[in-house]
């Protein structure tokens, strides 16, 4: 994985949608990423991960091996936190954790049963550029 180093303190970098065809697993990336010459590769082993800001300027190459590459996302934050404008998306996924949420801004979303990440399309829309089974839904 790289990293742009100190990226993160610059806040939420302008972002162009991109059409999803396999090669990347958002459909979205900054803008002119060729302007951030300094990056930092971080080489990650099996099983190994990373935890960062997400505001922090970070992507990999495509993967060219006949294994697979997973990711995960989670973001924890406290009940008092507020978004910022553009992100109310992260609102609506939220899971509770401890006591929840006592002033109802962060809904708590039912966990799925299963693993089954294409239930994120609804949330987020397409999956990877992979079709999706658009029957399956959230609980």
């Amino acid at each position: 994985m790289q990293f742009v180093p100190g990226s993160h303190r610059e806040g939420a970098l302008e972002h162009q949608e991109l059409g999803l065809d396999g090669t990347r697993v958002l459909g979205r990336q900054v803008v002119q990423p060729e302007s951030f010459d300094h990056r930092f590769l971080n080489v990650l082993k099996a099983g190994q991960a990373s935890m960062h800001s997400d505001f922090l300027l970070h992507g990999s190459d495509a993967n060219h091996s006949n294994k697979r590459r997973a990711g995960l996302t989670l973001r924890y934050t406290a009940a008092e936190v507020r978004l910022i404008e553009g992100y109310a998306f992260w609102r609506d996924p939220a899971v509770h954790c401890l006591k929840g949420d006592a002033s109802g801004f962060w809904p708590n979303r039912l966990r799925p049963d299963g693993e089954h990440p294409e239930k994120m399309a609804g949330v987020y829309g397409e999956f990877d550029g992979q079709p999706l089974d658009t029957s399956t839904k959230f609980a």
